[in-house]
């Protein structure tokens, strides 16, 4: 939307509800809205001095200006969801802070017609307005034009109070009344724009007064008080009239209550004087008609003739003279006419003379005003102003009027096909009134709810920018300033087996390229083949059930293919064969429905189920230019997914949204993931779920950005989103339930490019949004610029795979080669586990205590000395009792012990690093003296020296380290006392061999030399 403030309006963020858009890259601005929501005149208003008239169109209002030549200029009124008025009008009955005193009870409610009732139950507190679009019910206009009143319905709904500006579009209202808790019926303008009246809905049953401030727009609530059975309200003079079923109410302004008898008097006048000074609005006065023979009629409609005169109408077209007398407060309702039809609606010419009335079948039929205010009532039917009246249309059957209004001597009406058509009227010289058809001018749009928008290439049969299709088959042609070029009807059959109330509809409309011809698919499952003039050239019965998705690919081979998929869980293959549809193949891949189906990359096709998965089927040709798919690959995913999109320019990578909202960019060539995002706001908002997601790419200046357009079915919004990051540009809120999203891109004469938006909504109306990026966004060069490159969903660290690097074993041999090489083994990352496992006693075992009993002399003296000096620094106190021991000496005997302990741990550690050692020690000489045994290769000299000499110092440092304990450690000393004399005898045995050796070789040959040399060798 414009960032500018229309007139009013001061602060632009703060009426919109949410930061500025200053931050954002992209603008979404409402420029044109097709159809209209109008069902009934309390959604229509009319002024001929000024030349306006205003229709609801779902969540905006239309003020439409005629002028001579008949041409309409649109003005759009609307607010969004979160919007902040210019006035801050606190609610009375719906404070967003409730009070200290409890004033949620109704005051105004404990009056009916002047009495006070006791038994007033307390409404449910209000709950807060959720952020959700709603729709426009009722609107009205000042008698001035310069501010519009709107009414939503919903729970806590809102009254919009706009100024009248000069912008093609208001956003920010002036002031926002939030005081009716279940919807707003009917809202009216006093003549002087001084009073607003609204009245509730069914459920809401109250009727309001409010004061308007007509400079600034404020408003304040003055009165209140309940409205059963009124289904609208109008002005006569300074008269409010509420009217509906069985009821017509005259409200006065500054009212006293009316006479009642003194007894009833007395015993409630207390009452009412302590309420009456409460700080709440007064009591809305007023009172009920007689109706008399009318007593079972559904009023409609009210024109007021004057200040003390109006004409109200029913469903069975009576046709009632009201008379006020405001002189003795008097009030007359008489019936003094009758049609034939059900009156809807009605509108006084006072130029010419006549009552307009309008209803059932589209009836139009003019009364004499002279005739029905000199009629004398009579209780039977009257006819005799009706004979005198000019119907305006034919008897045959047509769409029902349902609103009417006068617009410089032309009738406006908008029907239930949603037209509105302006009418010029022609008066004859004998006082004939006719409507002059040929210069009325219709406002084409749907008459049913609109399914889906697609955009058409240039040139086609049309000349039109888009075209889109309703439920009912009627697709219309339109440019993008909203002016409907062409329309089809598409033919659709009933069911027999169905009931009538279940009739059939149309769901999907696609068309070639260029607009050559059109394929349709409905709820009975009926695919059909359409040329550009709408005509239907072939019809086949594809599917069972609902026609979901259809698709047509023209091939570069000039093979055109169409598929469609459908809720009977099967998909369609067709070849386009002249003006015939030949099937090729039926494909069962899914077990549910499939929902969407889209070619990809000129061979593949791809189809999406509501059994959470994703098909990948590949083109395969054979002899006679036969065609089928078969599939290559399915994507299973945690959620069913929704909707499935494609960039042009990315044929291998596919979106898709699913029902987790999440949003998935996945790469079918790689078969993977590439990124996930959680569809939600760029402020951290609540998540939603995309029911429609369009991938498109735009020029911006000489850059192309890729977007995504999305469809929120949780808070009715429109989102558009980077393709490439993942965040949100742009949010916006059109019509209550939006069906599809269109993005085209148009060059101007001048040379300016501009990028427009096509909405479509389930209320029959389609709007146009302009999309304007900020200039301060584009760099010098053209390119746009993003600046929450630091904020990326998409490449986030938590959504990045990890890193990996992993050494292959060629990659590791040579590492290997390289550390034989330099002398050094590499270490195993997991070692092998000892072939022993050390035994590690406790610390504080038997054995152990009798092993730190042993300790040096020097040791024992040194713990002894330190322990008495710290003994002798601690003082007991003289005043402890015996039975509880002193925290003085407990801290002292803690310190000793802990200084024991800390020698003794030292001394411990340091032994059991020794016997550690020792043990290895001992293992390693066994494993080498098995080696010695076991092994055949020689040993070398020098390492067999070294270990040598090492095991003789070794063993001499043992010797007099043994020497030195105590006697328990004598045990030791006397093993290696053996060992070693057990060494000298092998010694001695090997000299005392080695001598007889020698004698023998002294007595033998002269070959006994080389066996003693081999024998001292090996010895």
């Amino acid at each position: 939307m414009s960032a500018q403030a229309p007139n009013g309006c001061l602060h632009p963020s703060q009426a919109n509800g949410r930061p500025s858009q200053d931050d954002h890259d992209y603008l979404l601005r409402l420029k044109t809205v097709l159809g209209t929501t109008t069902s009934s005149p309390n959604s229509f208003d009319c002024h001929s001095d000024i030349k306006t008239f205003a229709v609801c169109a779902g969540s905006a209002v239309i003020v439409a200006r005629v002028d001579a030549h008949l041409n309409i200029a649109q003005q759009i009124f609307r607010a969004r969801p979160n919007a902040r008025p210019v006035n801050e009008t606190p609610s009375f009955y719906n404070p967003s802070t409730p009070p200290v005193t409890t004033l949620r009870n109704r005051l105004a409610s404990s009056f009916k017609d002047g009495g006070y009732d006791e038994n007033v139950a307390e409404s449910p507190a209000a709950s807060q307005i959720t952020k959700r679009t709603r729709e426009a019910t009722c609107i009205s206009l000042s008698s001035e034009g310069t501010l519009l009143a709107v009414g939503e319905r919903g729970k806590t709904p809102r009254i919009l109070i706009f100024p009248a500006t000069t912008d093609p579009t208001s956003e920010c209202p002036l002031s926002v009344l939030t005081d009716h808790s279940f919807g707003v019926r009917s809202l009216a303008f006093s003549p002087d724009s001084r009073w607003l009246c609204s009245l509730g809905d069914l459920h809401d049953g109250f009727l309001y007064l409010w004061s308007i401030n007509e400079k600034s727009g404020a408003g304040n609530l003055h009165a209140s008080n309940k409205c059963q059975n009124a289904n609208a309200i109008g002005w006569v003079g300074r008269q409010l009239i509420s009217f509906g079923t069985r009821h017509v109410k005259v409200w006065r302004l500054g009212s006293i209550p009316p006479a009642s008898p003194s007894k009833i008097r007395s015993e409630k006048e207390s009452r009412i004087e302590k309420i009456s000074v409460s700080p709440g609005p007064k009591t809305f006065y007023g009172r009920n008609c007689l109706l008399g023979p009318l007593i079972n009629a559904v009023f409609t409609c009210l024109a007021a003739i004057s200040d003390d005169k109006a004409i109200l109408c029913t469903e069975r077209g009576d046709v009632c003279l009201l008379v006020l007398d405001e002189s003795d407060r008097a009030q007359r309702l008489d019936r003094v006419a009758q049609v034939a039809f059900s009156v809807s609606c009605v509108v006084i010419e006072k130029e010419s003379g006549f009552v307009w009335v309008a209803g059932r079948n589209g009836r139009l039929q003019a009364l004499s005003l002279h005739a029905l205010s000199s009629k004398v009532s009579s209780d039977s039917p009257c006819s005799s102003a009706a004979s005198t009246s000019r119907s305006g249309l034919p008897s045959e059957t047509k769409p029902s009027i349902l609103a009417m209004g006068m617009v410089q001597g032309r009738i406006v009406t908008v029907d239930s096909d949603h037209i509105i058509e302006l009418r010029d009227i022609k008066n004859h010289d004998d006082g004939d009134t006719t409507l002059v058809h040929m210069k009325s001018i219709r406002q084409p749009a749907h008459e049913s709810s609109v399914l889906g928008a697609s955009i058409l290439s240039q040139p086609n049969a049309y000349d039109s920018e888009f075209f889109t299709w309703s439920t009912n088959g009627i697709a219309l042609f339109w440019t993008l300033s909203g002016i409907c070029k062409g329309r089809i009807k598409i033919a659709l059959d009933q069911s027999i087996s169905h009931n009538v109330d279940d009739g059939n509809e149309l769901k999907i409309l696609r068309a070639a390229s260029f607009g050559d011809f059109y394929i349709s698919g409905d709820k009975e499952g009926v695919l059909r083949h359409i040329n550009c003039r709408g005509e239907n050239i072939s019809t086949i019965k594809a599917h069972s059930g609902d026609i979901n998705d259809v698709a047509i690919h023209s091939g570069a081979s000039g093979i055109v293919l169409v598929v469609s998929c459908g809720r009977d869980r099967t998909l369609q293959l067709f070849q386009k064969a002249g003006e015939k549809l030949l099937l090729l193949q039926t494909i069962l891949d899914h077990v549910a429905s499939v929902n969407n189906v889209i070619f990809l990359n000129e061979s593949s096709l791809l189809s999406s189920s509501s059994d959470r998965t994703i098909c990948v089927r590949t083109m395969a040709f054979r002899a006679g230019q036969s065609v089928a798919f078969f599939p290559t690959r399915v994507i299973a995913l945690k959620a069913s997914p929704m909707t499935l999109s494609a960039l042009p320019d990315h044929p291998n990578t596919i979106v898709f949204s699913t029902m987790d909202r999440q949003i998935h960019k996945y790469d079918v060539h790689l078969g993977r993931f590439t990124h996930s995002l959680k569809a939600s706001d760029s402020a951290g908002g609540e998540s939603v779920t995309l029911s429609f997601l369009s991938a498109q790419n735009i020029k911006i200046g000489d850059s192309q950005v890729r977007l995504l357009l999305g469809v929120s079915s949780t808070d009715r919004s429109i989102r558009i989103y980077n393709y490439d990051t993942g965040s949100i540009l742009a949010k916006e809120h059109g019509q209550t339930v939006v069906s599809s999203i269109a993005l085209v891109q148009k060059t101007g004469e001048s040379g300016h490019t501009s990028t427009l938006v096509i909405s479509t909504g389930l209320d029959g109306t389609v709007m146009i949004w302009d999309l304007i990026v900020r200039s301060s966004y584009l760099s010098d060069t053209g390119e746009a610029t993003n600046r929450r490159e630091n904020i990326d969903p998409w490449k986030s660290p938590a959504s990045v795979r990890p890193l990996r690097r992993i050494l292959s074993k060629s990659e590791i041999s040579g590492f290997q080669r390289f550390l034989d090489n330099d002398g050094d083994s590499p270490t195993s990352a997991r070692s092998k586990s000892p072939s022993q496992l050390c035994k590690k006693t406790p610390r504080f075992s038997m054995a152990n205590s009798a092993k730190l009993a042993i300790i040096p002399h020097s040791a024992e003296h040194s713990l002894s000395s330190s322990s008495m000096a710290n003994s002798s620094r601690r003082k007991i106190p003289r005043d402890r009792s015996p039975t509880s021991p002193s925290p003085i000496s407990n801290v002292a005997s803690k310190y000793k012990r802990c200084s024991l302990d800390g020698h003794r741990s030292k001394n411990n550690s340091d032994l059991n690093e020794f016997n550690t050692l020792a043990e290895q020690i001992c293992m390693s000489l066994r494993a080498l003296r098995k080696q010695l045994t076991s092994s055949t290769e020689s040993v070398r000299w020098h390492t067999a020296e070294e270990l040598e000499r090492e095991l003789n110092v070794t063993l001499r440092v043992l010797s007099e380290k043994t020497k030195r304990t105590q006697p328990i450690n004598e045990i030791i000393s006397g093993d290696l006392l053996d060992e070693y004399l057990a060494r000298m005898i092998d010694e001695r045995l090997a000299l005392k061999v080695k001598s007889e050796r020698t004698v023998n070789v002294s007595e033998g040959g002269p070959n006994a030399a080389e066996v003693l040399a081999k024998s001292g060798g090996e010895g």
